[in-house]
């Protein structure tokens, strides 16, 4: 922290603040925060110490490092963080205007409730007794999470009373005539039977979904978080209809195309974390594993 302060000392116009990047105890990069110097509003000090060290090492992963900044850094910085893999964080006040991890904590105080349960699509996963049911309500969930929250609850609400609020018994039976007439926004029946179909063949010859994101996570690592994700997605593409529309490609969404795979990111959620909301069920993955999607237009 004593190099990070050393480093604020060097900004001008700008407010003092200095980051250092180390690894293995050797600082591999640093920098100043130099917005109105340069005239450049993405010129903040973790933003330029993670572009030097990315440039060192020739790679967007910055897996084992750990970062001192004087400031805690706001929302920007904090998923530039997030997303070069860096370990750990150090920062030597807090932000209370702008800063990301104070942020989080006021939206836990308001969020992390079990009165946030009734109005969200984690609602389906509390309903399940076993852990079959729960991991099934919460996948479905996920995919028909998008929208109008009124209108895709309802919508779930309707998928389930169709499998009599029984969801491991109906896809293990895999007889799904009776969703025939079913349909969302982009996908028609023809697109959401075949991933019945494939959750019917993933619980019938295998261990589940959890073998299926255990196998694909424990067999990703060291690589790029989303080449996990990848192996999840092939899994049902493998699998899929040859005449598989588009409504079936939007409910399973390819991380290649580079989204922020947001359903997905919150099925993991749910099925990892522990909390009031979360039930954390799934332990071949830590939540520091997790990643937090933004979504700019919410």
């Amino acid at each position: 922290m004593i190099n990070a302060i050393e480093e604020s000392k060097k900004c001008i116009k700008d407010v003092p603040v200095g980051c250092v990047i180390k690894k293995d105890g050797i600082i591999i990069s640093s920098a100043h925060n130099q917005r109105e110097e340069n005239n450049d509003v993405t010129a903040h000090a973790e933003i330029l110490a993670i572009k030097e060290a990315q440039k060192r090492f020739r790679t967007s992963r910055l897996a084992d490092c750990e970062m001192y900044v004087t400031l805690e850094p706001c929302p920007m910085c904090a998923w530039a963080i997030i997303q070069s893999g860096i370990k750990t964080l150090y920062f030597g006040s807090y932000n209370t205007q702008y800063g990301a991890i104070t942020r989080l904590d006021k939206l836990v105080e308001k969020y992390e409730t079990t009165d946030f349960i009734k109005n969200d699509p984690v609602q389906f996963i509390h309903r399940g007794k076993y852990k079959e049911d729960k991991e099934l309500y919460g996948f479905i969930a996920s995919l028909f999470a998008y929208g109008n929250r009124k209108m895709f609850i309802s919508k779930l609400e309707e998928i389930f009373s169709r499998s009599d609020n029984d969801i491991s018994n109906y896809i293990k039976n895999g007889d799904f005539l009776n969703l025939k007439g079913i349909e969302y926004r982009f996908s028609k029946d023809y697109d959401i039977i075949p991933i019945f179909d494939i959750l019917h063949g993933l619980y019938t010859h295998s261990g589940g979904l959890e073998e299926l994101f255990k196998y694909a996570f424990t067999h990703d690592r060291g690589e790029i978080y989303d080449h996990f994700l990848e192996k999840v997605i092939d899994y049902f593409y493998s699998r899929a209809p040859k005449n598989a529309k588009q409504g079936f490609y939007h409910m399973l969404p390819n991380p290649r195309n580079c989204g922020a795979m947001k359903r997905m990111n919150m099925f993991l959620r749910w099925m990892v974390r522990k909390s009031a909301v979360d039930i954390g069920i799934w332990n071949f993955m830590k939540p520091a594993d997790l990643y937090i999607p933004l979504d700019v237009h919410v």
